[in-house]
């Protein structure tokens, strides 16, 4: 899938986007109230109020900290190896790629180079890679 900084505005994906962003911040809202309680919430209130400055406008939500995707492969359901998805496939570990040469490629390494200098959104740094300390400012 390409990269789509604005995929959330685009009609075909209509049915993913929350409509009702007063609901999305209160059921946030309940989530971060019952985490401070003691209740088992896996992401964290830090992560949790990221959520909430994400919904309520993806477009000014930006990352303070470098991106981290620079650290981990991604594979998708067809085996094609990615760094970030925004910078396309690596290799396909179904059709035979080896995943430590493709890790350690040139083209692996100039990847690298561009996730470290990206300063897009992006909701891999909310989900799977959210780092610990609130990583993003609102502009």
């Amino acid at each position: 899938t390409p990269f789509d900084a604005e995929w959330f505005k685009k009609t075909e994906y209509n049915f993913i986007w929350p409509k009702d962003n007063k609901k999305v911040q209160r059921v946030l809202d309940e989530l971060i109230r019952r985490r401070r309680f003691g209740h088992w919430i896996g992401d964290s209130v830090v992560q949790l109020e990221a959520f909430k400055l994400y919904f309520e406008n993806p477009a000014k939500f930006v990352k303070k900290s470098s991106c981290n995707l620079d650290k981990a492969v991604h594979a998708s359901s067809i085996g094609d190896i990615y760094l970030c998805y925004r910078y396309g496939v690596l290799g396909n570990v179904k059709n035979g790629d080896d995943l430590r040469e493709i890790w350690n490629s040139e083209a692996a390494e100039n990847v690298r180079g561009e996730i470290r200098k990206c300063g897009d959104n992006c909701h891999f740094l909310l989900n799977c890679f959210f780092e610990g300390d609130y990583p993003f400012i609102v502009k």
